[in-house]
């Protein structure tokens, strides 16, 4: 069902579910297809949990360990390849308690665990078994084992003349009410920067609503109002109760659509359906109305209904619970309509009621009218107020010429000045590292800048132009995972401490931490990019490091799910740093370094070799033949008996090419 909510210009969904399989056997025997057709942007939805209770071997995958560690595979995997996983939590088994009011949790942890994960990783998740779980029993247990699992009694559809029981699968109607709350929760995800990107491509929704009429006695198994995209099938089915008479089927305008009790309609515009039974009346109307149509964050809008004896308000679709009195105050933004009934038992639904939200801003005070605002006076509201502005940047609110106090103070004509560390008549100023330095900064300038795409030795991501506001030929967009890292050389001409600076962006919601790693050894400190607010906007910070005196390896790791910044340049700041080369060429460049060294290479004669810690060497000719083996060397000089021709290094960190002229 849930192409039908989408877009298909836009929007492909491919479904690769195979039925009766855990997340253990699915890894094992579908995934890899799967997950080597992905393509960077691609979404990866997950969702497991029902047959991973089951106690075979090949598709036992027990909470607590097992089940979290297979989530974590589809998702580490599904970054690596550049797409967007979302964890789904597990559908909702037709399972009742005992007061035949509150749903059963019969998949116990599993569903707990995936909100677990989902935590953890950092990854987004829509918590279908949440959201199931309050549609069910909202609509109550006839209502889900009749029309949302695919249990139907005898001769209710052909296909089952014996009927069926079944509270696991789900009939079209039941398909469909999770293809909703599935769109539900991608709405829900607008603040994530990937899943939002599927939003403008969902497609409209139409009121289909339905009631019998009259209400007593018949209200409870009748298909609910809800809404759906155009061209779905929807089934109206009402099942009368003892004492009532089920007469026909009518739409909109009154005219009859079917006299069986089951009948179906294509969905497409906003309907209202009646299913009339003995004794109804055709004459009632209903209506609503609201005291604003945008709901402030903080705050509710009252809905009022039409005079009547029974009320029943529904949000998109679903009967809100408690919601059956004449007013209700609305605190989340939907699509309301009340469903009022007269003294004489006839049922009519009002036209839908669309709230929005509007989220509350900080406005400031333009006393002088120029369009800036006073930063020291401000209020909260979601609308401006009269008198109020966004802006909050004039330093000389009672001057209409002037937002900033300059040289004579505000009230003067000379132009503002007001420096890079925001000190009026301040001296700071920007470096050539694009650093605000000197005047109150406790600053100094840097000696030089080199471009990240030219400097850095290796990085786990990509050299990119998409963000605006980069210097040089690009930036270095690294991974979004835990463990990305980009390496520099940095060459000292002195032991001691030194800083450096990195140019960056970060439009993320959070910080991105990078773990130092400096000469093969893990640093007490992490260096923190901060958010700038967008990735088109760009900051500096520095970092102060105790450097040997040579060459010095600078590696910097993510540590978040969100990789690290965008690295634009890094600055050398303190005299004496200075790039140092990605390939060691010569002994006298050597100071520490954590990769295996060879030279010369080729050579005529012999080759020296270091490793960054012991470990076994193994020497190999040209067709794989072992020549030589090292144990537990550090420092090892070969090549004087080899002949003339091509070997092979076999370490630890890899495997190195070496030529004997």
């Amino acid at each position: 069902m849930l192409p039908a909510f989408f877009n298909s210009a836009n929007v492909q969904i491919v479904n690769k579910a195979v039925g009766g399989t855990s997340s253990k056997s699915f890894y094992n025997s579908f995934w890899t297809p799967v997950r080597d057709v992905l393509q960077p942007g691609d979404f990866v939805f997950i969702q497991f949990g029902i047959n991973d209770r089951a106690t075979d071997t090949a598709r036992k995958a027990p909470t607590g360990g097992v089940f979290e560690g297979y989530l974590t595979k589809y998702i580490t995997e599904a970054r690596a390849k550049g797409a967007f996983p979302v964890l789904v939590s597990t559908a909702r088994r037709n399972s009742w308690n005992a007061d035949g009011i509150t749903v059963y949790d019969a998949y116990h942890d599993h569903p707990v665990a995936v909100r677990t994960v989902a935590a953890s990783l950092k990854v987004p998740l829509i918590d279908l078994d949440a959201k199931a779980k309050v549609a069910m029993e909202a609509a109550g247990k006839t209502y889900c084992t009749r029309f949302w699992h695919n249990n139907y009694v005898a001769g209710e559809y052909t296909n089952y003349p014996n009927g069926n029981t079944d509270d696991v699968h789900f009939q079209e109607m039941g398909a469909i009410n999770n293809a909703s709350m599935i769109i539900e929760g991608i709405k829900e995800l607008s603040a994530d920067a990937n899943v939002s990107k599927l939003i403008p491509f969902i497609n409209p929704q139409y009121q289909a609503t339905v009631y019998p009429n009259p209400v007593s006695g018949s209200d409870s198994v009748t298909t609910r109002t809800a809404s759906y995209p155009a061209g779905l099938t929807i089934t109206l089915k009402t099942i009368p109760k003892t004492g009532k008479t089920f007469q026909k089927w009518n739409n909109t305008s009154g005219s009859q659509l079917a006299t069986t009790t089951l009948t179906t309609v294509s969905s497409g515009s906003a309907t209202t359906y009646t299913a009339i039974y003995s004794g109804a009346t055709t004459t009632c109307t209903a209506s609503a109305t609201s005291t604003s149509n945008s709901i402030c964050s903080g705050s509710a809008v009252t809905l009022t209904a039409v005079t009547g004896t029974k009320y029943q308000w529904v949000k998109d679709g679903v009967d809100v619970l408690g919601a059956t009195a004449k007013t209700y105050n609305a605190t989340v933004a939907g699509s309301y309509v009340a469903r009022v009934s007269d003294s004489k038992g006839c049922t009519a639904s009002s036209n839908p009621v669309v709230l929005t939200t509007s989220t509350s801003s900080k406005w400031y005070a333009d006393t002088d009218a120029d369009g800036k605002g006073d930063p020291n006076i401000s209020i909260t509201a979601c609308t401006q107020p009269t008198g109020y502005v966004a802006d909050n940047t004039d330093l000389c609110p009672s001057d209409a010429n002037k937002i900033a106090a300059g040289n004579c103070g505000c009230g003067k004509t000379e132009t503002s000045c007001i420096d890079c560390n925001n000190v009026v008549n301040g001296t700071a100023v920007l470096d050539n590292c694009s650093r605000c330095v000197a005047g109150t900064t406790g600053k100094v300038a840097c000696i030089a800048v080199g471009e990240a795409e030219a400097d850095a030795c290796s990085f786990d991501g990509i050299q990119e132009t998409t963000n605006a506001g980069f210097k040089g030929a690009a930036y270095i967009n690294v991974n979004n995972m835990v463990g990305s890292s980009i390496v520099f050389m940095v060459n000292a001409i002195n032991a001691g401490t030194a800083t450096l600076s990195f140019r960056y962006a970060n439009g993320g919601a959070a910080d991105r931490p990078a773990q130092i790693i400096l000469n093969g050894t893990t640093l007490a400190n992490n260096l923190s990019f901060t958010a700038t607010g967008a990735f088109t906007t760009y900051k500096t910070v520095d970092v102060s490091l105790t450097l040997l005196k040579g060459l010095n390896t600078l590696k910097l790791v993510s540590t978040t799910a969100e990789g690290l910044a965008n690295i634009d340049q890094i600055g050398y700041v303190s005299t004496g740093v200075s790039k140092g080369n990605c390939v060691v060429t010569a002994v006298e460049d050597i100071s520490r370094f954590d990769e295996v060294i060879i030279y010369p290479n080729p050579s005529k004669e012999t080759f020296s070799i270091k490793l960054p810690f012991e470990s076994d060497l193994e020497i190999l000719d040209s067709k794989g033949n072992l020549v030589a083996i090292y144990k537990n060397t550090l420092d090892v000089e070969i090549g004087k008996n080899l002949s003339s021709g091509l070997y092979f290094v076999k370490t630890i960190k890899g495997i190195y090419k070496i030529v004997k002229e």
